[in-house]
């Protein structure tokens, strides 16, 4: 077999502007005493129960002192060298950074007490997150408790903390909202511990442990870690921004979603998701529906679920701009995670469950891995066993695994199927991610799962990476030959394959992906019964200039296209 090098769908890449600064490389890290082990103990005295209800989910791009306590995974860690926390530098992972640490009410795995939970009304006593103890009265959740009864802070989920020139006022008061003025009621401030004590700051999770004064919808101790609640509570003791209901139920047949960074022109002061393809700025959802179309991917989650971000946007705080607006909209939406800037990790079934609750409405009908960052076999393993629990708890979701392809071929102009013995088209992110779902649901494919093939960027053109028409790869054929292969060689069913090509010119200039490609991968769709169609990116879909390909626009040449030109393509073709 060739030894392949893929860009493969890379070009969501290089296309893409830099989605967060990057942060200083933690060099202190680097050589720091390797006292700490991997293992969840402490050689610490165990900290008193009120010290440990400080403790705070940890959450990327956060900074962290020396001294400060977060949860992560169950187990309470504390802070022992200064840092800003980057997507994968989890507790557990980095012991330079955190350790783990002993509370006095027994346990560093975040248990909680009878005298140190408090639950709230409608809590189900019995429920327990990852590695919570439940008391009489309530359970602790897998993010950590919030609120001692015996003098720790407490949480009103439905408070509201005016600053004014108070810069004290937060105390005591941990995970509520915040704000200097009521216009900043709604905007994602909560109160949280920083580098001097605590403050206001943007981003952050509304009463991550618990609140002690729960509105309905607000998130509670006694939810329980599999996704079912209890008073409109959420599982983790987290989820602002979920709504009451659960979630849609994916349609049957092909859905058709066109990815939407979300970091492109979205509004910063808001969070809520907007896109300049009309031509001024426009809310994703009322811009999508008066354009025909209705369903969209969300791109793109990263961290560890649970604590996830948004392109630097706390989770939370990103469903709670953007969820009433979709689902009011009757859009239907993906949630997408990973992606070729970062990736996506979930250790735990509780975490994942605090992950879909957050964007959970009858808009939300699927989530997406798209797995090109370099995760091991462990991680996508845990991704494939976090799908396999998740669709007890959510039975309407689809789940996709996104992955990177070529389309090699027998030399002819156009795709076909080329049987059994055609050669693997996957690298080895890919290979992983088949062997994982294989291993997970054994012989006979799951039919809430799907693989969706990146047909873009291919590389030098020739019958080993593409189909070849005048010396440039043929990107509708392409995406074509991949499908065909995907079937072929591993046997998925065409009802669970879904092709993504990058519209208008790629980032390999030979490459274009054409209104006629549009025509071709749509009209295959329909008559193989595909499962799904999409297109990277939403905010290309403009015109402009033909030269390198952009973020946004679809590098084409004025007049090619137009406005909406691909959506409404595919959209005429059936989709």
């Amino acid at each position: 077999m060739r030894s392949r090098d893929y860009e493969g769908m890379n070009a969501k890449h290089t296309a893409l502007p830099l989605l967060v600064a990057v942060l200083p490389i933690l060099a202190a890290a680097i050589g720091c005493a390797a006292g700490h082990g991997d293992d969840a103990t402490s050689s610490t005295q165990p900290l008193s129960a009120a010290e440990c209800a400080t403790a705070t989910p940890w959450a990327t791009w956060t900074a962290y002192s020396v001294g400060q306590l977060v949860t992560y995974s169950g187990t309470t860690y504390q802070c022992v060298q200064a840092h800003t926390s980057e997507p994968g530098w989890t507790p557990d992972a980095v012991p330079a950074l955190w350790e783990p640490v002993q509370c006095a009410s027994g346990g560093s795995s975040g248990s909680s007490s009878s005298s140190g939970s408090s639950s709230s009304s409608g809590g189900s006593s019995g429920s327990s997150g990852s590695g919570g103890g439940s008391s009489s009265g309530g359970s602790s959740s897998s993010g950590g408790s919030s609120g001692s009864s015996s003098g720790g802070s407490t949480c009103n989920a439905s408070a509201w903390v005016y600053m004014g020139s108070n810069a004290s006022a937060c105390d005591g008061n941990l995970g509520e909202s915040c704000g200097w003025t009521t216009d900043d009621e709604g905007q994602g401030y909560h109160c949280q511990t920083v580098s001097w004590g605590t403050g206001c700051e943007p981003g952050g999770t509304t009463c991550p442990g618990g609140s002690t004064s729960s509105s309905s919808g607000s998130s509670s101790s006694g939810s329980s870690s599999s996704g079912s609640s209890s008073s409109g509570s959420s599982s983790s003791g987290s989820s602002s921004g979920s709504s009451s209901g659960g979630t849609g139920n994916a349609p049957a047949g092909l859905v058709f979603s066109p990815y939407k960074d979300t970091s492109i022109n979205m509004n910063w002061n808001t969070n809520m998701i907007t896109t300049l393809v009309p031509g001024s700025a426009t809310p994703l959802a009322s811009d999508l529906i008066a354009s025909g179309g209705k369903a969209i991917t969300l791109a793109f989650a990263t961290g560890e679920c649970g604590s996830e971000n948004w392109a630097g946007v706390q989770g939370a705080a990103m469903a709670t701009a953007n969820v009433s607006t979709l689902s009011q909209a009757g859009v239907q939406y993906i949630i997408s995670t990973g992606g070729a800037a970062g990736s996506f990790t979930c250790g735990t079934d509780a975490g994942m469950s605090t992950f879909i609750d957050r964007w959970s409405s009858s808009g939300l009908i699927g989530v997406d891995f798209d797995i090109e960052a370099g995760q091991s076999q462990s991680v996508i393993q845990d991704l494939v066993s976090r799908i396999q629990t998740a669709h007890g708890s959510y039975p309407g979701l689809r789940f996709s695994l996104t992955i990177a392809t070529l389309a090699n071929n027998n030399g002819a102009g156009t795709a076909q199927s080329l049987g059994s013995g055609v050669e693997d088209s996957l690298n080895v992110y890919g290979d992983n991610v088949i062997a994982a779902v294989k291993s997970t649901f054994g012989s006979t494919w799951p039919s809430f799962v799907t693989v969706d093939l990146m047909t873009m960027d291919f590389g030098s053109a020739s019958d080993g990476v593409c189909v070849v028409s005048g010396g440039s790869c043929e990107m509708g054929q392409s995406a074509l030959q991949a499908a065909y292969n995907l079937h072929d060689h591993w046997g998925v069913p065409y009802s669970n394959i879904e092709l993504t090509p990058m519209i208008g010119q790629n980032d390999n200039p030979a490459e274009q992906f054409t209104l006629a490609d549009a025509d071709t991968v749509a009209h295959f769709a329909i008559s193989q019964g595909l499962a799904g169609v999409h297109y990277w990116s939403y905010d290309r879909d403009i015109d402009c200039a033909a030269g390198s390909a952009s973020a946004t626009c679809n590098s084409m040449g004025s007049g090619y296209a137009g406005p909406h030109g691909f959506l409404k393509r595919f959209l005429g073709d059936g989709l």
